[in-house]
């Protein structure tokens, strides 16, 4: 089983560490089958959690807006143009907390 948590740290370390490179750049060898949703670990974490395409408000890392689909740290990091301004946004998304979602979370957060 994939540890998903230790894979988004994994992407988003070669990230910072090729701030050049986008997140395609990273799965260009990976088997097709085996690519995440929209190629974000937290999001397949997410999509596994719900039939619901609402999936987002699953997301480890807190929700569409801590991240991308509506605004954040990922929007921030895919329009920068700096090389060291998007290693320090992939940093910090590599290293922000995951936490599981709870039973009793009943967030209304909307994806895309």
């Amino acid at each position: 089983m994939i540890n998903y948590e230790k894979e988004h740290r994994r992407l988003w370390n070669w990230l910072a560490d090729h701030p050049e490179a986008e997140k395609e750049d990273y799965f260009k060898y990976w088997d097709y089958d085996n690519i995440p949703q929209d190629k974000c670990f937290a999001c397949e974490g997410a999509r596994r959690e719900t039939d619901d395409i609402g999936y987002c408000r699953f997301c480890p890392l807190g929700g569409s807006q801590v991240v991308g689909c509506i605004g954040g740290l990922y929007i921030d990091w895919w329009f920068e143009e700096q090389p060291e301004k998007r290693r320090k946004l992939a940093r910090q998304i590599a290293n922000l907390p995951w936490k599981e979602k709870k039973e009793d979370d009943n967030e209304t957060d909307q994806c895309r």
